[in-house]
């Protein structure tokens, strides 16, 4: 079975939990017996962020690892801390949202194209992260409407200055935003901020650099997510 290792921690003395997003079974954990002994062979192949091709015998309760082969390390990425920390975030978010055998095969794709696009440059790790993260939740059902106002429908192109509030579900035209509640935090976006939020979320399209784009993803994803969402973005500018 092949997958991408998200994360490990110990269990019983010499034992792991390893957790593993699949195409075929969604996310699924096992028990790495002994993998924390110096002479473990499987314990090399079993880091946070590898693509490999594993083994299983049923156990009593839990699933466990009789084997595993590394198939892709994605050297770069662990020889640069930038990379490192924008990898783990990743994982340890789909580690934290996602369900046990919960299948998504989008999801298993999408971890691996990230994770080699990681490994080039990007011409920012932040708004990387800030995109990965979005595509991420957009594969989890929450996605922005940013083309028409997300109460009214009508096109917000006609409209010099937009706002928004992740409550919306996007953004929303002026004449919406005078029926809100006045102490209701909007924020807003003028027509060619709009124009870079939508360059930002084509993942065909090059990184563009927007000022509010990540304000824009960490409102919207952490009003989303079941689960509190560091900011990423103070650890990055460390």
């Amino acid at each position: 079975m092949q997958g991408i290792v998200l994360s490990r921690r110990d269990f019983r003395e010499f034992d792991q939990i390893i957790s593993v997003y699949t195409p075929e079974q969604g996310k699924i954990e096992m028990v790495a017996r002994g993998v924390k002994k110096i002479q473990s062979k499987n314990s090399a192949g079993l880091e946070p962020g590898q693509l490999v091709e594993f083994g299983l015998a049923k156990g009593k309760e839990m699933s466990l690892l009789t084997s595993v082969t590394v198939e892709e390390d994605f050297t770069n990425i662990r020889l640069d801390y930038r990379r490192a920390f924008v990898a783990s975030f990743l994982l340890d978010t789909v580690d934290r949202l996602v369900e046990k055998n919960s299948v998504d095969e989008r999801i298993f794709l999408f971890l691996c194209t990230t994770l080699l696009e990681l490994q080039a440059t990007p011409d920012s790790f932040e708004f990387f992260l800030d995109r990965t993260i979005l595509q991420f939740f957009s594969l989890l059902g929450y996605t922005p409407i940013l083309g028409q106002c997300a109460l009214g429908g009508e096109d917000v192109l006609g409209f010099g200055t937009v706002f928004f509030h992740p409550k919306d579900g996007g953004v929303i035209c002026p004449p919406c935003l005078a029926k809100q509640t006045p102490n209701q935090e909007y924020f807003s976006i003028s027509q060619e901020g709009l124009r870079g939020l939508v360059s930002c979320l084509d993942p065909q399209r090059p990184l563009v650099a927007t000022p509010f784009f990540h304000r824009f993803v960490f409102d919207f994803v952490a009003y989303y997510s079941e689960k509190k969402l560091p900011d990423w973005s103070k650890v990055l500018s460390l």
